[in-house]
């Protein structure tokens, strides 16, 4: 169970393009959802571009994506 108004929401995709186009969505309804929560957004930093600037997003943060490291190394950096 979801608390009444977390204070912060992590949308995370793990995916291409194309998921992060499709998350888009999901950004604008937990903002619905939950109006007092601040959105952030985690995704491979090939797809960031398309993210940068959408108005739901407080936050972008990025990992190399697949390679050396990949999201261990993002993990280990926050």
């Amino acid at each position: 169970m979801l608390p009444p108004q977390p204070e912060l929401l992590i949308v995370h995709t793990g995916g291409g393009l194309g998921d992060v186009l499709l998350a888009t969505a999901v950004v604008d309804r937990l903002h619905q959802r939950f109006p007092g929560a601040r959105v952030d957004f985690l995704c491979q930093s090939r797809t960031a571009p398309a993210l940068e600037g959408h108005p739901g997003i407080r936050q972008l943060w990025t990992w190399p994506g697949k390679g050396p490291g990949g999201l261990n190394a993002w993990w280990t950096w926050v």
